[in-house]
C-alpha cells in the first residue's frame, strides 16, 4: 500500500516504471494458443424487464463456444455475490444482503 511517506521518500510501486514505459504486460497483451475471449452484453436501460434474448443466433457467430443466461447459472448452482462489509447498519442493524446474481435475472 502506497502511504504519503512512502510516496515522500520516492518509494513506489515496483511495477509503475515498466507499465507507464510501455514495457511491461498488461492482461490483454496475453495470446495464447486456444485463448478465449468473454464478452458480457449489458442492458441498455437500468432495472429493465428481459423481455427475449436470441440465443440461436448468438450460439450460430462463428467462434462463439458457450452463451449463457442468468438462468443457465442458477441452474448451475451459482448463487448471489458475496457482500463483504464488515460493519453493521445504523443502530447496529444487521446487514441487509439483497440476491445479486452473476448474471441477469429476469431484470
Amino acid at each position: 500500500m502506497r502511504t504519503a511517506q512512502g510516496m515522500a521518500q520516492g518509494k513506489a510501486r515496483l511495477e509503475d516504471r515498466r507499465m507507464i514505459t510501455g514495457s511491461g504486460r498488461y492482461a490483454a497483451d496475453w495470446n495464447l494458443p486456444g485463448q478465449a475471449h468473454a464478452h458480457f452484453v449489458r442492458a441498455e436501460r437500468a432495472h429493465a424487464e428481459i423481455l427475449s434474448i436470441d440465443l440461436a443466433a448468438a450460439r450460430a457467430l462463428p467462434g462463439v463456444l458457450l452463451v449463457l443466461r442468468g438462468e443457465d447459472l442458477a441452474a448451475a448452482g451459482f448463487g448471489s455475490l458475496p457482500a463483504n462489509l464488515a460493519f453493521s447498519g445504523v443502530g447496529g442493524m444487521t446487514l441487509r444482503r439483497p440476491p445479486r446474481p452473476v448474471l441477469a435475472l429476469g431484470r
